[in-house]
């Protein structure tokens, strides 16, 4: 899922227009300081079950951060964010995306390691609901 995830963000041009390819996994990587970026992360992913065992459907809770030096600029990221998984339903990359919903989102702020420079960071939580391809 999550290589199908980064594909369909990194395919969107109007995300691309924002971010370029600053979009990672769980931390920004040494050396990248350009704003603004996106960090994905899964906060919860629990497998579903029936009555006969696994049902091999995982519903997992993504986060993605929009840190931006501006309000504007993260806003616009995430608004492009939500236009490209909001709905979305798809398969690839070894994932048959069932269902991304849009749980929410929330402003926070964030400072940069040495606290040089204080960032704008808006936080949304997606469902995922999906299966591995086989």
């Amino acid at each position: 899922m999550l290589e199908h995830v980064t594909a369909r963000l990194l395919g969107d041009a109007a995300l691309a227009a924002l971010i370029g390819t600053r979009l990672h996994w769980r931390r920004l990587p040494r050396g990248v300081n350009a704003r603004p970026y996106v960090i994905l992360q899964t906060i919860a992913g629990p497998d579903d079950y029936h009555s006969r065992g696994n049902a091999n459907l995982q519903t997992d809770t993504l986060q993605a951060d929009a840190y931006a030096d501006t309000y504007d600029d993260a806003l616009a990221v995430v608004r492009a964010l939500r236009a490209r998984l909001g709905g979305y339903s798809g398969t690839g990359q070894g994932a048959n995306v069932r269902a991304i919903f849009n749980d929410g989102w929330r402003d926070l702020s964030d400072q940069t390691v040495n606290a040089e420079a204080q960032l704008f960071r808006l936080s949304l939580d997606f469902t995922v609901h999906w299966k591995a391809e086989t």
